[in-house]
């Protein structure tokens, strides 16, 4: 990743993530799987570590598709887990992740 790259940590609201962290053991639905995630980001103070299990979820959750579908992704992670989206974008785009022109 480039330098200009936000950190995962930076891209995320701490509170928020610790009110709904949860070791939810199968997530059924995205309420639990942003539950789940918030658990293990938070259960962590290693950038390197955080910024990897970003890049996983935003790798395997717009793995093959559409630019269009990727920022739906995105808008919805944001959402889900109060993140910053113009940063999200930003560390997906330095993934390599397709998104639509804003």
């Amino acid at each position: 990743m480039s330098e200009n790259t936000p950190d995962a940590v930076d891209i995320f609201d701490w509170e928020y993530l610790r009110q709904i962290a949860e070791l939810v053991e199968r997530p059924r639905t995205w309420t639990d799987g942003a539950k789940r995630f918030a658990y293990w980001f938070t259960s962590t103070g290693d950038v390197a570590a955080q910024n990897k299990m970003l890049e996983d979820l935003l790798r395997n959750a717009t793995y093959k598709q559409s630019p269009e579908t990727c920022e739906e992704v995105i808008t919805a992670l944001c959402k889900s887990l109060q993140a910053d989206r113009n940063k999200m974008r930003e560390f997906a785009r330095n993934l390599g992740i397709k998104l639509s022109r804003l």
